[in-house]
């Protein structure tokens, strides 16, 4: 199922949409996963606009993180939600603040554990970006990247 809502949000006008390619995933897509991926998930589930959106959501819990951490001063490593396509996904990432904030420079970037970034590889939503210790760095493309950055700014402007 398309999301026209959100298209029409971002003004992002018509979708071409083409049927998508089917590929089946188990349990063992996402091996560092410590919870709940017993269940088949097929990529046709999540379209473009939905990966884009769901990792929005990722993205504002870790702002939030983010915020908390600065605010109370914290150094190291902060643990910090995986940002990847499933929207059931607890999984936790640790990163340095530093290097979260700079990752956030590019709204089209997203981090996930390592295995996680595959639905939206996948789908066409996203590309590997790079791969650093405990996370993949997937750069959103296409309808994904436009929603991706429509909704970063969105999301300053309210703040």
């Amino acid at each position: 199922m398309e999301e026209p809502r959100a298209r029409e949000r971002y003004g992002l006008g018509a979708l071409e949409v083409t049927a998508p390619e089917t590929t089946q995933s188990t349990c063992e897509t996402f091996p560092l996963c410590s919870f709940g991926y017993n269940r088949d998930v097929e990529t046709q589930d999540f379209t473009k606009e939905r990966i884009a959106l769901n990792q929005a959501r990722f993205r504002e819990a870790n702002e939030r993180i983010e915020l908390a951490a600065d605010r109370m001063g914290l150094m190291g490593t902060i643990p910090f939600i995986c940002e990847c396509s499933e929207p059931s996904c607890v999984e936790i990432v640790q990163m340095k603040l530093e290097d979260y904030e700079e990752l956030r420079h590019d709204p089209r970037l997203f981090f996930c554990a390592p295995g996680h970034e595959q639905i939206a590889v996948e789908a066409g939503a996203g590309v590997v970006e790079g791969r650093h210790r405990g996370y993949v760095l997937v750069e959103k493309i296409g309808v994904a990247g436009e929603i991706a950055a429509a909704d970063y700014e969105a999301q300053n402007e309210r703040a």
